[in-house]
């Protein structure tokens, strides 16, 4: 919890790229309007297109998705090599990042950990890593520094034992600021105009976060389990968003094409309401380190 009288004027919570994990922008989005709500000043921003080179995040972003598509060794190298040349190549601007992020007036938190990793190693020393997923995130390596956490309470048991001297450094939070549903919103997949009606007399959402992580093989794995006859199977796989422009992604095709058994309807969607998709659901499969944003 944020009391009115924390000693920093302003709390910017940063997130990662939206069209590598969507759920962390909503996160902080979700954390600045409570913030503001208190009376503390507080923008989210993307840390990738504040400090990176476009064309490296656009060159990531690809390769992601091509890793997606192929899940080879050869697709995670050209991955993580991408990764690297956008947050450690000649195009990241580190120094505006540690002149922003060291600001004694400002408090940065992270809603992706591993870009406050990356702050961490560029030395900035005061930070807040927002576990936005009911269990820890990312790698080990990235909490053992200087960085305090939040995290849900689903969460905590299992990131304290894996980083005990974090222990000082870190609270739960039974509360952290989310966005609620919205009841009267239109149920429209924005990748491809459709309406999702939740008419199945059995009801499963499965998502991934913006890259539809693992939806095809948790959708697979249904069709072999014995679902009751009416059952609709509607998969979220995410998408890019980029100058308003939305777009599938590789996951959307991949999952097209898995075969439903009979009695059984398999729905494939993009950027959908996921968040009010799930309160109509019967059963909701999520990815844990994924599709926070629906939390």
């Amino acid at each position: 919890a944020v009391k009115k009288n924390i000693s920093t004027e302003k709390i910017n919570i940063y997130y990662s790229d939206p069209r590598i994990g969507a759920g962390h922008k909503s996160q902080a989005d979700a954390v600045v309007k409570e913030l503001r709500r208190r009376g503390v000043g507080s923008e989210s921003i993307n840390f990738e297109a504040r400090f990176g080179d476009p064309a490296d995040l656009e060159n990531y972003v690809q390769k992601a998705n091509i890793h997606l598509r192929e899940e080879t060794f050869s697709a995670w190298k050209d991955r993580v090599a991408a990764y690297n040349k956008l947050h450690f190549g000649k195009g990241f601007d580190g120094k505006r990042m540690l002149k922003e992020l060291t600001d004694p007036n400002v408090l940065p938190a992270f809603s992706a950990l591993h870009v406050g990793d990356l702050a961490q190693r560029f030395g900035v020393s005061r930070s807040v890593g927002i576990h936005t997923d009911p269990k820890p995130y990312g790698d080990p390596n990235w909490y053992g520094r200087r960085m305090g956490h939040v995290m849900p309470e689903s969460a905590i048991a299992e990131f304290l034992e894996k980083n005990p001297r974090a222990r000082k450094r870190t609270r739960s939070v039974s509360n952290l600021a989310v966005t609620l549903p919205n009841p009267n919103l239109a149920l429209v997949d924005k990748t491809t105009g459709a309406k999702i009606k939740m008419d199945g007399k059995f009801n499963i959402t499965v998502s991934g976060g913006a890259l539809g992580i693992d939806t095809d093989r948790i959708t697979e794995g249904l069709t072999r389990s014995a679902l009751p006859k009416g059952t609709v199977i509607h998969v979220v796989t995410g998408g890019s968003i980029k100058d308003g422009k939305i777009t599938a992604n590789e996951m959307f095709a991949k999952v097209k094409k898995i075969k439903a058994p009979k009695g059984v309807e398999i729905r494939t969607y993009g950027w959908s309401p996921l968040r009010e998709m799930m309160t109509k659901a019967d059963v909701n499969a999520v990815v844990a380190e994924a599709a926070a944003g629906a939390m």
